[in-house]
């Protein structure tokens, strides 16, 4: 048995030398003193004397072998929530990175984190800490919209990574329109109309794993003009209607059914097979005001909702790490660059040390065309995409949790080659990745190197 009191299983027991079968057995003895010993996979072996015939059975506790360890980045940051696997046994690492796995058989140790580049290690069953360093993943994506893989145009659009240095592709699963375009089963979006399906996102998800490549599936969240439309008390509203922001409408983020919606959508997709979910307009609306109608309490708009409002937004995507990190699919988010500047949340309930720690990667958006006139000294900052990049990460990259990955949106519309690749190279210059961001999936080869 073991330390518990629990039947240890497949032991070897030997009485003076001689196997015998199963954990129990009446031994005839004739000549004392005996020694009786057990073995078993992941344990020490417990043997004992027997000087005389026992008046009880013979019982011997096994010690389970345990292997201790640590899960650090390069520079010795602990990583929490990493799974380690040896054998049958698996354990997590806590807040110091510290893990430990008993019983532990020799063989190869796997760890993994969401978002980071799994490893694995050979152990003896050698005395001492297995020790180990994770490196995090660093993507180059491209967007598809989600009507990509329905057309002629999603194998070629696929091919751009097998002559590139491209590694992942960013697929919407539901986008700023509100629309749905596969065989959504979360009954909401059929109520609400939401699902016009023309391909299987299932079978997208393998396509663009066949090609090698990373899948993120982008699920746009808060902005949703058709699910605000068709169900009203989900929305936030203005007097009675749902709030309107030219052809955008939002949905209330301090909403239960609104949240679990987006939830829904992000689980399926996870199901489907992406490696990760990211969430955009993860946000409140700008201009926010306090006469519009939210369901949570408190206030939400102007200085005194800031709280509110980033707490409510962290609370989101501290449910969904949970929920998906279970399922195997990272967490990231998009966030308005602006922020990483700033030290209010700019309304919208994103700032990057709050965000940041409820992802394992945090997208700012950083567009060079967005930023204003005058910006950091330019007259028109969209005309210097590598300093605007650069300026924005350097802003940002200390603010967030060292183990969260940043991994910047960059712009491939209204820009050359050279101008995306400039984009590119300060987003490298951090040994970060990056995603190229166009709203009709065209992408600047000429800006990309050769595989």
């Amino acid at each position: 048995m073991d330390g518990s009191g629990a039947a240890v299983a497949n032991p070897t027991i030997l009485v003076d030398g001689s196997a015998i079968e199963g954990t129990v057995a009446h031994v005839p003895i004739e000549v004392f003193p005996i020694r009786v010993s057990a073995s078993a996979p992941g344990y020490e072996e417990a043997s004992l004397i027997v000087n005389e015939p026992p008046a009880d059975p013979v019982r011997l506790e096994l010690v389970p072998v345990v292997l201790t360890g640590t899960v650090t980045t390069d520079s010795g940051v602990p990583l929490p929530e990493t799974i380690v696997h040896l054998g049958a046994v698996e354990a997590s690492t806590g807040s110091d990175g510290s893990f430990e796995l008993s019983p532990a058989v020799p063989g190869t140790v796997t760890f993994d984190r969401p978002a980071w580049l799994s490893t694995t290690a050979e152990w003896g069953g050698e005395d001492g800490a297995l020790d180990v360093t994770l490196e995090p993943r660093v993507v180059r994506a491209i967007h598809a919209v989600s009507g990509l893989p329905a057309g002629d145009l999603w194998s070629p659009f696929l091919d751009i990574a097998d002559r590139t240095e491209i590694n992942a592709v960013v697929l919407d699963v539901k986008d700023e329109s509100g629309v749905i375009r596969y065989a959504s089963n979360v009954p909401l979006a059929t109520e609400a109309g939401a699902v016009r399906a023309s391909f299987d996102l299932g079978d997208a998800v393998a396509q663009i794993h066949d090609h090698g490549l990373y899948a993120i599936g982008r699920v746009v969240s808060f902005e949703d003009p058709i699910m605000a439309n068709a169900q009203p008390d989900l929305a936030i509203r203005n007097g009675s209607k749902p709030l309107r922001k030219g052809s955008q409408a939002f949905l209330d983020p301090t909403d239960p059914a609104a949240r679990a919606y987006v939830m829904d959508l992000a689980t399926e997709a996870c199901k489907d097979g992406f490696d990760e979910i990211q969430f955009d307009y993860i946000r409140f609306p700008t201009g926010l005001r306090s006469t519009m109608s939210l369901d949570g309490d408190g206030p939400y708009a102007g200085s005194d909702g800031q709280t509110q409002r980033v707490e409510t937004i962290r609370s989101f995507l501290d449910e969904a790490r949970a929920t998906l990190h279970d399922l195997g699919c990272a967490v990231s988010a998009d966030v308005f660059a602006i922020v990483l500047s700033t030290q209010n949340d700019q309304g919208i309930g994103q700032r990057p040390e709050d965000t940041g720690a409820a992802v394992d990667v945090l997208s700012p958006m950083v567009y060079p065309d967005h930023y204003s006139d005058g910006w950091i000294g330019f007259d028109k900052p969209a005309d210097h995409p590598y300093a605007v990049v650069e300026n924005a990460l350097a802003d940002g990259i200390g603010r967030i949790p060292p183990t969260t990955i940043m991994r910047p949106w960059i712009a491939d519309f209204n820009y050359s080659a050279k101008s995306v690749r400039a984009e590119i190279d300060a987003a490298a210059s951090f040994d970060l990745g990056w995603m190229l961001w166009n709203p009709g999936s065209r992408v600047t080869e000429g800006a990309l190197e050769d595989q």
